[in-house]
């Protein structure tokens, strides 16, 4: 008597069994590159153009450099999304750029918040009900001194 082979077991899949082709893998790559560099450019050209427009109106500027910062924010998430879809499709060279592009985005974000934040130190604390100037110069005349 025969017996009947046993059922493979099914073996999982991934979304895309194979590698991405390097000529397309390359091709997106620089493709995004150039995209994302000139979208950065275009919105960095059109922040600086308003905060040159807003003269000296503070309130103008601050929000210009925010929206700024938003802006860069915004581009870094984009970056990371097209970081993780490029891993899926094992397109490796698209991956390597796009956390390339990522690291240059998240360090000009860095460079960015922190200008932000030499440009608008936080105001010094109240002081307290106790607190006394002395503006005699000499430490005896002084109270509590």
């Amino acid at each position: 008597m025969t017996q009947a082979l046993p059922e493979p077991r099914p073996h999982r899949r991934r979304l895309r069994s194979t590698r991405t082709p390097t000529r397309k893998d390359v091709g997106t790559a620089l493709v995004l590159l150039v995209i994302e560099s000139v979208v950065y450019v275009a919105g960095s050209i059109g922040h600086g153009l308003q905060i040159w427009a807003a003269a000296d109106d503070r309130a103008t500027i601050d929000a210009a450099r925010l929206e700024s910062i938003a802006w860069t924010q915004y581009l870094l998430i984009a970056a990371l999304v097209l970081t993780a879809l490029a891993l899926l499709a094992r397109a490796r060279w698209t991956a390597l750029l796009q956390l390339l592009t990522a690291a240059t985005l998240a360090a000009l974000l860095a460079l960015s918040q922190h200008d932000y934040a030499q440009t608008h130190p936080r105001p010094a604390p109240t002081p307290s009900e106790g607190y006394v100037p002395c503006y005699s110069g000499g430490s005896n005349d002084c109270p509590g001194g």
